[in-house]
């Protein structure tokens, strides 16, 4: 389980990471509008980071559900590329890329979501914790030269188990409790995307 839990930790945080390339990507892709289309998309963009940041972090290190809000500015954010229309064959294949793009953060949001929310059953822990009990009443019983190296045994391997469901609670839920994962990807993006703003755009002026 301990093991289980770690690794749920670990995809939890790549999806984030998933998630915030995305969205670089589909503010890069964007670039194939027209000005007004390509604003409105990057503007969606940015609102939907935000509001991860902002309001779906704190609801998901609260294991409490997230609002619709972010559902919304993923429809912003696509109905420019949606309606669309050229003749260009590399610009309809960045409109695809972003339509694409923005199906993918759509999915990878999901796996966020969905992963916030996937501790263990209570039939799990019904099964750690007595189970750590028995193993302790089996050490109890197990013969030794000392009664002193019985209690020096005893009190390492219990130990060992109690450490193991500690370690385990703390790491069931990747966005709460000790060591949550933080969302430093989508601040990577905020920056990123000013970057964009910043630099790129700004040579495709001259």
């Amino acid at each position: 389980m301990l093991i289980t839990a770690w690794e749920n930790k670990n995809e939890a945080g790549q999806v984030t990471y998933r998630e915030a390339n995305e969205l670089v990507d589909v503010y890069w892709s964007a670039a194939a509008l027209n000005p007004e289309q390509r604003d409105q998309v990057r503007d969606s963009v940015r609102a939907y980071t935000n509001e991860v940041i902002d309001a779906e972090w704190p609801a998901m290190r609260d294991q409490e559900p997230v609002t619709s809000e972010g559902l919304m500015l993923l429809d912003e954010m696509r109905a420019p590329v949606a309606g669309a229309q050229t003749d260009e064959d590399v610009v309809q294949s960045r409109l695809d890329a972003t339509e694409d793009g923005v199906l993918a953060i759509s999915e990878y949001r999901t796996e966020r979501l969905f992963a916030a929310q996937s501790g263990l059953s209570a039939a799990m822990w019904t099964v750690l914790v007595p189970g750590a009990i028995l193993v302790f009443a089996v050490m109890l019983t197990l013969g030794t030269p000392t009664r002193k190296y019985q209690f020096v045994l005893v009190g390492l391997v219990s130990g060992m188990v109690a450490l193991m469901l500690f370690a385990t609670y703390q790491l069931e839920y990747p966005f709460s409790r000790s060591g949550a994962t933080d969302p430093v990807a989508y601040r990577i993006a905020i920056e990123r995307f000013d970057a964009i703003d910043a630099n790129y755009d700004q040579e495709q002026l001259f």
